[in-house]
């Protein structure tokens, strides 16, 4: 299994760890191969989380992008 990370840092905070929802925005793979990406969000907190890429077998990714949003109390 290959993963990517990065921090995402929330502009405004909430009171208590929003609910993240993700969805995958685009990806390139290497066309013989079967394109398998999960994208999921981990280590939520008031003020941010990671967001996770995450592949494995035979998957050659070159990119993926993703959109996000935040609802929660403030």
């Amino acid at each position: 299994m290959r993963t990517y990370t990065t921090r995402i840092t929330l502009v405004n905070s909430y009171s208590t760890p929003p609910t993240i929802s993700v969805s995958l925005g685009g990806f390139s793979t290497y066309h013989g191969t079967n394109p398998v990406i999960f994208v999921y969000p981990e280590n939520v907190t008031n003020d941010g989380f990671d967001l996770v890429f995450t592949t494995w077998s035979d998957s050659l990714v070159y990119g993926a992008s993703a959109s996000w949003i935040a609802y929660g109390t403030r």
